[in-house]
């Protein structure tokens, strides 16, 4: 059986980035970023036009993402997505990625995503809306980070410490709303 991390966060935190991080230094790792097997294998039911996004047919991309790691040889699975909890696999490790607010904002922006998407991103992420969703995940190892401020080392020795057994939980204590007061009043446009 292969060891799953789940890496999660709001979209533009560095997700992406620190996956391919760690799958270069874990031997026989196979990334699978869920938006990009949504929409090659159509596993939505329809689009979102206002927030420019699929609406997830959860049942079907379950079924993919099970068919995708049994058909795997790899020793390490890390399964990229900041809908974790439409993901109903035992995860070894859940990584969540934070990021600070005006890194997130410009992100998006770069991205090119619409204010009504920009708005929905911002407040999650103040509101720390997926850490909420990890609840569920009591068996899980979770480990919180902040996408500029965090040492690969740190996360790959606690990568090894759960493979031998370790049970470890990592949560930060950060109360963002202050940086989205600040956000809201410098960028108005956005509508916070």
């Amino acid at each position: 059986m292969p060891f799953i991390i789940g890496i999660t966060g709001t979209p533009g935190c560095g997700k992406s980035y620190l996956a391919k991080r760690i799958s270069k230094l874990l031997k026989s790792s196979y990334v699978i970023e869920v938006s990009s097997i949504v929409k090659r294998y159509k596993l939505y039911s329809s689009y979102d036009r206002s927030l420019e996004s699929y609406v997830i047919d959860p049942k079907r991309l379950n079924l993919k993402l099970m068919e995708l790691i049994s058909n795997s040889k790899k020793e390490n699975i890390i399964i990229v997505t900041h809908l974790i909890d439409y993901i109903k696999l035992n995860f070894d490790l859940i990584i969540l990625v934070r990021c600070h607010l005006d890194d997130l904002l410009s992100r998006l922006k770069r991205r090119d995503y619409n204010k009504e998407k920009i708005r929905e991103n911002i407040i999650s992420e103040a509101e720390a809306a997926i850490k909420s969703s990890l609840v569920r995940f009591k068996k899980s190892s979770i480990i919180e980070i902040f996408s500029n401020e965090y040492k690969l080392k740190d996360i790959l020795s606690d990568i090894d410490k759960i493979k031998r057994g370790a049970y470890i939980r990592k949560l930060i204590d950060i109360d963002l709303l202050e940086e989205l007061a600040d956000i809201a009043s410098k960028h108005k446009d956005i509508g916070l």
